[in-house]
């Protein structure tokens, strides 16, 4: 027999069917409504985007700073407001709701203005930029909700560029423009660093229209250099005035730490050039004899010669083939350090002489000749150093005193470093560091140090090069109370080819001798007064290092000094304690660079004892004392 199911189960089926039609009804109403909003909001903003434009708006990030070793900025940001407006949205409002919005901005209102505006071939037209401090957004926006022009101006904030020292580091900076567009120097080099990345975001009608594409900004590293801006400024103002009095064409100057490679000042000076005109690490030159430090090491530390070495140097006049060499007076018999004091070309060509092409070639080539550095700087040039192969019947004779190779400065001093320093070769660097936005410090990749001398064949160049200073060709060099070693070099320049009365004028100086802690390297370009080194680079070396001593002396340490060398016009203190002339200043628990500044704006001579920090001093502060007496300052560390 047959049997039916209950009408009650019947039902309840029914139900459930027609729950889920319901459903699935309300759902795609759901769905269709979704689509037609979007359509409608898509045809919203495509009818504002014909009157107003639509428009990608792009999220300003804030440039890295660059400071130098000490904190100090160097190359800065300052904030602007950029206020423009669609072209078309000005066209459509006509001159009279133009001419006041140009009241409520200050900017010129005529008919002319607002022509030249709406015939702009831009989409969006600039009508002014205010300091960010000076803009008053909330006023600005109530008076054009009143115009009922709400909607119409858009506004831009934007970072520039600036420099607190202008004219200044541009042998190594070399300035971007206010935009950053345009860069060269270190804001080249470190531009991927500094830079950051620009955010983005699309906005239609002065709305954001939805998007999951927008792109937060992010801000530039900040760079730190190993520049002192201090020694930067001294040798930038010694340079010119050795440049104008020399009536020299221009001139370079760097100065470092021969032990860890830091480069502490590096300038460039040629009248009315800037910028990428006077990078220094482009601009080649033969070496002249500042190479002869490196010949002489080189021999010592083989044990091909000793400082007993003795050469006859032929009266000032050798026959070498077809070539005469010429020395600048009549030297008969001179030992390896008198070759090296007087410079004697005749002299290196004999120590040249005793190596085979390819080991002096390999020898030079152990200094850095011929390489780049790996400075970051761009436009560093490797300089010309021929290989073995290529060379001529006198080109090694004329390699040994500095002619038939060319060399940057960088290049140069980084070598004549190695000879000082204790016979390492430090790779020189003026990236101290580089800090992101959130504190944390980026390792940077430098070139490996390497061992080129022994220690006993540098401490034996050191007292050679001593010797230049005290009885050579380097003597101008000289300072009171301060070992200093150094090489002269002069060079005439090569031009179509050809030697000329032109010349280069060189000098590499160090100090303390005995544990060299700085190096100044000069070469002049073009002198006309004088032209050898020891009479135009030396005298400028003498100028820098008495002025810059006092600012490092904290860093030199172990020199008793005896000297007013500070100047007036530098500042390096940044909290600075208030002087008086004739009153002896509160020197305690400075820093000797800044206990001397501070001493010599009081109108007193220092001698200083130990390094550091000053300890004691033996004038009590607050002491009524004639000017030119002298400070004892003991530093903490003896």
């Amino acid at each position: 027999m047959k049997r039916n199911r209950p009408s009650m189960f019947l039902h309840a089926d029914r139900l459930d069917v027609v729950m889920v039609a319901l459903l699935f009804f309300v759902l795609m109403m759901l769905v269709c409504f979704s689509i037609l909003k979007l359509q409608s909001l898509h045809h919203a903003y495509a009818g504002v985007g014909t009157v107003y434009g639509n428009r990608t708006e792009t999220l300003s990030r804030i440039w890295g700073c660059i400071y130098d070793r000490n904190g100090e900025l160097i190359g800065g940001n300052y904030f602007e407001m950029q206020v423009g407006a669609s072209r078309v949205a000005l066209e459509k409002m006509g001159y009279e709701k133009y001419r006041d919005v140009a009241a409520l901005l200050q900017i010129d209102g005529s008919k002319a203005a607002y022509g030249k505006l709406i015939k702009s071939s831009s989409k969006h037209v600039q009508l002014k930029t205010y300091p960010y401090q000076d803009f008053n957004y909330r006023h600005i926006s109530r008076e054009l909700r009143k115009m009922k022009m709400s909607s119409l101006l858009v506004f831009y904030p934007r970072n520039r560029r600036y420099y607190p020292r202008k004219r200044f580091y541009s042998s190594f900076l070399s300035y971007a423009s206010p935009n950053r567009d345009k860069t060269c120097g270190i804001e080249s080099s470190m531009n991927d660093v500094l830079n950051g990345k620009l955010g983005t975001r699309k906005y239609a009608h002065s709305r954001i229209i939805p998007s999951f594409t927008e792109r937060r900004p992010v801000d530039g590293d900040d760079v730190s250099l190993t520049i002192d801006s201090a020694v930067q400024f001294i040798v930038e103002m010694e340079l010119k005035k050795q440049v104008r009095k020399m009536r020299a064409r221009g001139g370079y100057v760097l100065v470092t730490r021969p032990d860890t490679g830091e480069i502490l000042s590096f300038a460039g000076y040629y009248p009315g050039k800037i910028g990428q005109d006077v990078l220094g690490v482009a601009a080649r030159f033969e070496p002249g004899s500042t190479i002869k430090p490196l010949l002489a090491s080189v021999l010592l530390d083989g044990g091909i010669v000793s400082t007993r070495f003795h050469a006859f140097c032929e009266n000032g006049r050798y026959k070498l083939g077809k070539r005469i060499i010429r020395d600048h007076a009549r030297y008969g018999d001179l030992s390896l350090p008198e070759i090296i004091w007087h410079s004697s070309n005749i002299g290196a060509v004999k120590l040249g002489r005793l190596l085979s092409n390819r080991d002096f070639y390999n020898a030079l080539h152990g200094f850095g000749l011929g390489e780049k550095t790996g400075i970051k700087l761009p436009g560093e040039t490797a300089g010309v150093f021929p290989k073995p192969e290529h060379w001529g019947e006198g080109t090694k004779a004329s390699m040994s005193f500095g002619y038939g190779l060319s060399v940057n400065l960088v290049q140069m001093a980084a070598a004549l470093n190695t000879v000082v320093n204790g016979g390492v070769w430090e790779p020189p660097h003026i990236v101290k560091q580089v800090t992101r936005p959130d504190g944390k410090t980026v390792t940077l990749k430098r070139r490996q140090a390497r061992r080129v001398l022994s220690e006993l064949t540098s401490a034996k160049m050191r007292d050679i090069l001593r010797g230049v200073v005290m009885f050579g060709t380097g003597k101008e060099a000289a300072l009171q109370g301060v070992d200093v070693g150094g090489k002269t070099g002069t060079t005439r320049k090569v031009v179509r080819g050809r030697y000329t009365n032109r010349y280069w004028a060189s000098f590499y100086g160090f100090f303390p001798v005995s544990h060299p802690e700085v190096s100044i390297y000069i070469v002049m370009d073009e002198p006309k007064t004088e032209h050898y080194g020891g009479k135009v680079a030396a005298p400028l070396f003498h100028n820098i290092a008495q002025k810059v001593l006092p600012l490092l002396i904290d860093e030199i340490g172990g020199i008793d000094l005896d000297m007013r060398l500070a100047t007036k016009d530098v500042s390096v203190t940044p909290h600075q304690r208030p002087v008086r002339k004739g009153r002896v200043p509160d020197l305690k628990g400075l820093a000797f660079r800044d206990a001397l500044i501070l001493a010599h704006q009081a109108g007193y001579r220092v001698r200083c004892i130990g390094h550091g920090f000053v300890k004691s001093q033996s004038l009590p502060a607050g002491l009524v004392s004639p000017n030119d007496t002298v400070i004892r300052l003991a530093g903490s560390y003896r």
